[in-house]
């Protein structure tokens, strides 16, 4: 076993000074660190186990946390010749960090077999490899390594049962995202169009094969707002891709906060808006909302249009529809502002001392 685990220092994640520290340079820091990178031992996994440790005791939490690689472009000619994802599933292995912080990989169903019986949250960092499928310009030819961060998180309900919501930074353009580019050729591909959110017709049939495999655990997973995010796209103008730090963002808040409640100040009317925890959020179905929350803690300009849009909407389908036109309009205004201020505290925190040293021994 490790014989201790670092303290990482209590930086504020959502510290809203940002430092002169050019964009040039952190996407220059994302290219040294490969922080995005493909594979059991990526840095943001590593670096999630140590705040996994280092939360434990304090916040009565002991989440556990995995990383999961689906490649879509193998599954997806596997369903259309055998309509079910079900020998595709049986073959997806799971990295996890044991207590000697070494990764071990197992059997995604074997794994959670063994998780769902300590009936603590389950954080599934997951890699969807050719999630998308471009054209080089130099080339002209098609790029099949577009690949995408997202994640699936299983919060206990009750003894015996999970509920899965599923997190991807695209929000509500996943609902249009309903054909897959099968791949030929170099130069050929061929558009599948499924009818329905790809998205969500993966990890429905994940759901029902681990609900099939593992009788004595109920997992619940729907294919709407409640289980899934659909709010504002939040790389609507990512020209660099940065999907990698919206689990991460989502992780360590669910890893050190929760449980507890939750307080954004609105400045305009001088009160405080207060919200139950992350935990009751996201058991009535309210994902949209968490993001919100943590978004507006790192952003000054996404909390004032939370807030106004708090105040001014009349019903919750008002609010969700001004928040997509609100956000992404607020987002492509300047994106190079925004990819700065979502950059900045994500990689500062994760090249803090105690962390950077055990990963990569600097």
């Amino acid at each position: 076993m490790m014989e201790h685990y670092p303290k990482l220092t209590k930086f504020d994640i959502f510290n809203t000074d940002y430092p002169a520290v050019p964009l040039n340079h952190l996407v220059k820091l994302d290219d040294k660190y490969h922080f995005g990178a493909i594979n059991f031992r990526d840095y943001i996994h590593i670096a999630s186990n140590l705040m996994k440790h280092d939360s434990g005791n304090d916040s009565g939490n002991d989440i556990e946390v995995l990383k999961v690689h689906i490649n879509l472009d193998t599954i997806m000619k596997n369903y259309m010749s055998e309509k079910t994802f079900d020998n595709s599933f049986r073959n997806i292995f799971a990295g996890i960090y044991n207590k000697n912080m070494r990764i071990e990989g197992h059997n995604l169903v074997r794994l959670l077999n063994k998780l769902f019986t300590t009936n603590s949250p389950i954080f599934i960092y997951m890699t969807l490899y050719n999630y998308d499928m471009e054209r080089d310009d130099i080339t002209n030819y098609n790029n099949m390594s577009e690949s995408h961060a997202v994640s699936l998180t299983l919060l206990p309900v009750k003894k015996g049962k999970y509920k899965a919501i599923y997190f991807n930074s695209h929000g509500n353009k996943i609902m249009k995202y309903t054909s897959f580019k099968k791949y030929h050729t170099r130069t050929r591909t061929h558009d599948c169009d499924f009818g329905e959110s790809i998205d969500m017709l993966i990890i429905s049939n994940l759901i029902n094969y681990l609900n099939s495999c593992i009788p004595d655990i109920e997992i619940v997973y729907e294919k709407t707002e409640q289980y899934n995010y659909l709010g504002p796209d939040l790389q609507a103008c990512d020209n660099i891709g940065i999907c990698y730090l919206f689990p991460f963002y989502l992780f360590h808040e669910l890893c050190y906060h929760l449980r507890e409640q939750h307080v954004i100040k609105d400045e305009l009317s001088e009160t405080e808006r207060r919200f139950v925890s992350y935990y009751s959020l996201l058991q009535v179905g309210k994902i949209n909302m968490v993001i919100y929350i943590i978004l507006s803690k790192l952003l000054k300009n996404f909390k004032s249009v939370f807030i106004n849009n708090l105040r001014c909407s009349s019903t919750s389908l008002c609010l969700h529809n001004n928040m997509i036109k609100d956000v992404e309009e607020l987002f492509c205004k300047d994106e190079n502002y925004y990819l700065h201020r979502m950059m900045y505290p994500g990689i500062g925190y994760l090249l803090q001392p105690a962390i950077k040293k055990i990963i990569v021994g600097e």
